[in-house]
């Protein structure tokens, strides 16, 4: 059994059919601060466990850690279309980051 993460569970039921302009969600990406971006592994984490039903012993979706250990770089188009959508709205709640 998972445990929740309500976060994840109050993003992914939000509108499915938002339009996700990429190049603009990537760019915000790249510039948040280290808690948002450890939010967002968190969502991807907890995606990956809900749909494979397994526990990660490597970084999800083909992402690859820095050297030094200092981030993790994941690829946007690695990225499930339903994870995609959950991660554009972590963004667009939080614009103020």
């Amino acid at each position: 059994m998972n445990a929740p993460f309500k976060l994840y569970d109050q993003l992914s039921q939000l509108d499915s059919d938002m339009l996700i302009d990429n190049k603009i969600i990537c760019r915000t990406i790249n510039n948040l601060d280290i808690k948002h971006t450890e939010i967002i592994y968190a969502l991807m984490l907890h995606h990956f466990i809900l749909t494979t039903g397994n526990i990660p012993t490597n970084p999800v979706y083909n992402s690859t850690i820095f050297s030094g250990g200092r981030g993790i770089k994941a690829l946007w188009i690695n990225l499930p279309s339903k994870l995609q959508k959950i991660i554009a709205h972590y963004i667009h709640m939080n614009r103020q980051m």
